[in-house]
Parts: structure tokens; C-alpha cells; sequence
């Protein structure tokens, strides 16, 4: 697992606007955020349809983080071609996770899944 010091580029999306506040220079009206950046994390692609599904992100799915990632940050979770799966909080700092890397627990708690169900394969299994 790495962290990387790659943001999300939301340039090309229709919802993204100026609020001319210092601290937080971009908004998103689909979200109903402001933010000067958003952390993200990549994840694996066997984890991509169980948070479609609603399943929160937890450590064995995580590819890469930011390295600014602090708990309780609004964070984009990635796939690793780079499309966006959903918008998180995070649960645990950036560090932490590189810690843990081999071991179990959450990361990161859904708030809004934007990729449809079934753009990737199902590589989960129920209970």
C-alpha cells in the first residue's frame, strides 16, 4: 500500500463552482459541499461493487491513500482507473492505514454511492 499526493480532478464536471471564500475555493451543487481539496482513496478493483452495494470500505480493500487524509474528512473513494466510486468520511488518518495494511477494520463510512451497481464484477460473497 502507498500514499500518494494525487487529489481528484473535478474540472471537467458541470456541478462544480467558485465560492469565493479563501479557505474553501471550490463547491460541488450536486453534494453540497465546499472544500479547497478532497482527499481520496484508491481501492481495489474486488471491492468496487460491494460499496456500490453499500458496504463500507475497510482496510483490505484500500490500494492507495492521500497523505493528507485526516479522520472524519469528507474523502473520494477511486477505483484505480480513476472514476469515482462514492463520497466517504474517514474513520481513521492516512498513517494509520499504512500501519495496518495487513490487518482488518473499517476506513472510511459511506455517505453517497455515485457509481451505478454492476459497473464492475461482484467479488464478494454474502454471509
Amino acid at each position: 500500500m502507498e500514499i500518494k499526493s494525487k487529489q481528484l480532478n473535478c474540472n471537467n464536471c458541470k456541478q462544480l463552482f467558485i465560492t469565493h471564500d479563501p479557505k474553501r475555493r471550490w463547491g460541488c451543487k450536486f453534494f453540497g459541499f465546499k472544500s479547497n481539496n478532497i482527499p481520496s482513496i484508491e481501492v481495489k478493483d474486488s471491492a468496487v461493487d460491494a460499496i456500490c452495494h453499500g458496504a463500507d470500505l475497510g482496510i483490505p480493500g484500500v490500494a492507495s491513500v492521500s497523505k493528507k487524509m485526516k479522520r472524519g474528512q469528507l474523502i473520494s473513494i477511486n477505483s484505480s482507473r480513476g472514476e469515482t466510486i462514492a463520497l466517504a468520511r474517514a474513520t481513521v488518518n492516512s498513517e494509520e492505514i499504512v500501519e495496518r495494511a495487513n490487518s482488518k477494520g473499517k476506513v472510511a463510512k459511506l455517505e453517497r454511492v455515485i457509481m451505478k451497481r454492476g459497473t464492475y464484477p461482484r467479488e464478494w460473497k454474502s454471509k
